[in-house]
């Protein structure tokens, strides 16, 4: 008998998938040559930012700061409270996507937005962010047509002293890439990985390529993994330590089941690629992995894990820690009678406490915490059963254990969906769900950064009469 559950890709379960979200699949196409990007306007330099009038306790207002025509909208925060959203944005008048970005600055609000590429023949897709919350600096990652077919990995790095830097493409292969994740250090380095076909035609790899605040990007390197006829290589993610050891996580299927691999980076060099979680039966199915690391560099790892006993299916989250070694897997929550993987979404902070929450196939969303290793708590339902379908959710976590959920539905009797949050206290527990914008259009596709002082950037898609644009909260803890 071949596996009865069937890997239920979370965007076909769970509207308005988004935010850090990629979990779709590159096309297999010919990527054709790739051509050579505009180069880009100079945006200016933002420079440190005023600091402005104090930001009250609480959050601010819902406001937008795009243009009509954006979306795909991620965020990241730093020490200091600063944030950074990036997002695509159609080009006026075409089919086409530009990456723009915006800073926030507590008291002074949202930056007017700047494009951090202008090839206007290039559709872009899937930006990235990641920051070093101590410096401010910050690099960038997406996938870009440059020419018929061929999409390319590009990036550029910001720091709060100079401004956006320099645009680079920063691999060279002939392959169609894809799914560009990135991770930085406290040194303002970064790592960025991406699946990639090896050669035109080849089978879908995992590539990885360095940045480091001195020299800028290096040579990628492809992992080396099996090459029968079938296997691809997807959905990678990685995690960056404070100290620059990184590890990255991907699924690796040969269209029938699904193992994650990992390798791991250390004294300048990735270690030969290894399977993590292993697909062994024909009743199992598992995916959509998910990565974190606290400040010392020890990680959490999850994923959606389905199982069939006695013709019955179950499905929960399992999770795995990293300290010297990869300890054994625990589940998350206890196992629900369906068949169904769903993406979480992760955070740890840097003492190592972790944050999950995940969707069901009933459109119930559910969350857990876990200490520094410590066992997860009971999950928690924050949105029950529902014909509604909501959003993924997204999470983040404070330094003392705190955080936030968010995510957006339609209420019964509606067709216009609205943006929720849950605040959890820690050795308090959750709180009663917020409506976090009271707009006459329908919210969707929630990101989500929270920093250890406790401060929150939530940004989200808010559609209007003039179309989709990037709206925003800030989050400030009362002192």
């Amino acid at each position: 008998m071949r596996k009865t559950i069937l890997l239920m890709a979370v965007c076909a379960a769970l509207s308005a998938c988004g935010g850090d979200d990629n979990s779709t699949t590159p096309n297999p196409g010919n990527p054709g040559t790739p051509g050579t990007p505009g180069t880009p306007g100079n945006p200016g330099n933002p420079g440190p930012g005023n600091p402005g009038t104090p930001t009250p306790a609480g959050w601010t207002d819902p406001a937008p700061f795009s243009e009509a025509g954006a979306g795909n909208v991620n965020v990241a925060i730093d020490a200091a409270g600063n944030a950074i959203a990036v997002w695509m944005q159609l080009d006026a008048g075409t089919a086409n996507e530009s990456v723009l970005a915006s800073r926030y600055v507590p008291g002074s609000g949202w930056s007017a937005p700047v494009a951090l590429e202008n090839d206007a023949a290039g559709a872009t897709d899937g930006p990235q962010i990641a920051i070093d919350r101590a410096s401010g600096r910050a690099m960038v990652v997406w996938a870009q047509l440059t020419s018929a077919g061929a999409y390319d990995i590009w990036a550029r790095p910001f720091d709060p002293a100079a401004g956006w830097g320099t645009l680079a493409r920063i691999e060279a292969g002939a392959g169609l890439a894809a799914q560009p994740q990135v991770g930085m250090d406290s040194s303002g380095n970064a790592i960025a990985v991406w699946s990639q076909r090896d050669g035109q035609f080849g089978p879908f790899k995992i590539v990885a390529n360095r940045y480091t605040a001195a020299s800028g990007w290096g040579t990628e390197s492809m992992f080396a993994t099996p090459n029968d006829t079938g296997i691809q290589n997807l959905r990678p993610q990685v995690a960056v330590a404070p100290s620059g050891e990184a590890i990255a996580v991907w699924e690796l299927t040969d269209l029938a089941s699904n193992g994650i691999w990992t390798s791991r980076f250390s004294g300048g060099s990735w270690d030969a690629p290894s399977e993590l979680v292993r697909d062994d039966s024909i009743d199992r199915s598992l995916g959509y992995p998910a990565i974190a690391m606290d400040g010392s560099g020890n990680a959490t790892l999850v994923w959606g894990q389905s199982d069939v006993a006695n013709g019955t299916a179950a499905s929960t989250l399992y999770a795995r820690r990293f300290t010297s070694a990869w300890q054994n897997p625990v589940a998350v929550a206890p196992p629900a009678a369906e068949a169904f993987i769903s993406k979480a979404r992760l955070s740890v902070n840097a003492r190592g406490d972790a944050m999950v929450a995940w969707g069901r196939s009933d459109n119930t969303l559910v969350a857990s915490v876990a200490p520094a290793n410590g066992a997860w708590g009971t999950a928690t339902v924050l949105l029950g059963a529902s014909t509604r379908t909501p959003s993924l959710p997204t999470v983040g976590l404070d330094g003392a254990g705190n955080g936030f959920v968010a995510w957006t539905q339609e209420p019964d009797g509606s067709s216009v969906a609205d943006l929720w949050t849950n605040r959890y206290v820690a050795g308090t527990g959750w709180g009663t769900p917020a409506l976090g914008e009271s707009y006459g259009d329908s919210a969707a596709i929630p990101a989500l950064a929270v920093n250890e002082k406790g401060n929150a950037a939530l940004v989200w898609n808010q559609w209007s009469d003039a179309g989709t644009r990037i709206a925003g909260r800030y989050y400030t803890p009362a002192n």
